[in-house]
């Protein structure tokens, strides 16, 4: 079995409900709901199941206005953006994942050769990660390239994520002023995580 998704201004989109309930529940958690902080909620809120927990901020602007007690129609709008990380990891590695547009692995490949080096750098580390037991997402939110979560596989849910990852070449300082790296010791600090930083390497 397969999904399918689409690549939309370098991102890649799994707009079927199922599979995107797939992605996210039985393969350790990938991508993020566009609606949603994490997993995409928004067909639980149409069908009466309100968890906020979950809720993005235009989520929780459509509870408050009364949009879903409103609704006659039961059609999940939500879609699942798959970081190009992560794409490349359900296509290559778990086969899993076709984009439309490109024929085959290998034409997906040749795109994804085609992005700047920090992308395969990425994929690279994000591999790693995901073969070592963790499920990584994007650490945008905090300054970072990964936060690194343990799967409950029984609970079907994450637990806290206590680490913070930074990806770099091997020829690339940490930080030109270590006021920078103070910063951001101090910022995961604040959110409860520890700083890591990888090097990855690139080969020809």
């Amino acid at each position: 079995m397969s999904v399918q998704a689409q690549l939309v201004g370098g991102e890649f989109w799994v707009t079927d409900p199922v599979s995107a309930r797939l992605c996210w529940q039985s393969l350790m958690g990938f991508g993020k709901g566009n609606l949603s902080r994490s997993r995409p909620v928004y067909g639980e809120l149409v069908r009466g199941a309100v968890d906020h927990v979950h809720l993005g901020r235009a989520l929780r602007s459509l509870v408050r206005a009364g949009h879903f007690a409103a609704r006659t129609d039961k059609e999940d709008v939500e879609h699942l953006h798959l970081a190009p990380f992560e794409a490349a990891y359900l296509a290559f590695d778990e086969q899993f994942l076709t984009v439309k547009g490109f024929e085959n692995t290998q034409s997906l490949w040749t795109y994804f050769v085609s992005l700047p080096k920090e992308h395969l750098r990425q994929y690279a580390v994000y591999r790693a990660y995901r073969h070592a037991g963790w499920a990584p997402h994007s650490g945008c939110k905090y300054g970072a390239d990964f936060v690194l979560y343990r799967f409950r596989a029984s609970e079907g849910r994450h637990s806290h994520a206590p680490y913070a990852v930074l990806v770099r070449s091997a020829n690339e300082r940490i930080h030109q002023r270590w006021i920078a790296v103070q910063n951001q010791l101090r910022l995961t600090k604040q959110v409860a995580k520890r700083l890591v930083y990888v090097e990855g390497s690139m080969s020809t």
